[in-house]
């Protein structure tokens, strides 16, 4: 899995963006899913905030893509 970091010019602002696999046991089987998200991190009155999460998440049985 590979992340990429990029970091504003001003230092305040951050992307991360990653690929992630996971596995989950439901009833018995296993559903294997794969996601891509990229996180964006904001410096706001000192404290390091998550102000934006995008994800497309594939699944067996239907794809989905959102935003928080």
């Amino acid at each position: 899995n590979e992340e990429i970091i990029k970091i504003s010019d001003d230092g305040q602002t951050a992307v991360v963006e990653a690929d992630v696999i996971e596995s989950y046991l439901l009833n018995g089987r296993t559903i294997d899913t794969s996601t891509h998200e990229r996180i964006t991190l904001q410096v706001m009155d000192g404290e390091i905030l998550v102000t934006r999460i995008n994800a497309f998440m594939r699944m067996p049985f239907n794809d989905i893509n959102f935003s928080i």
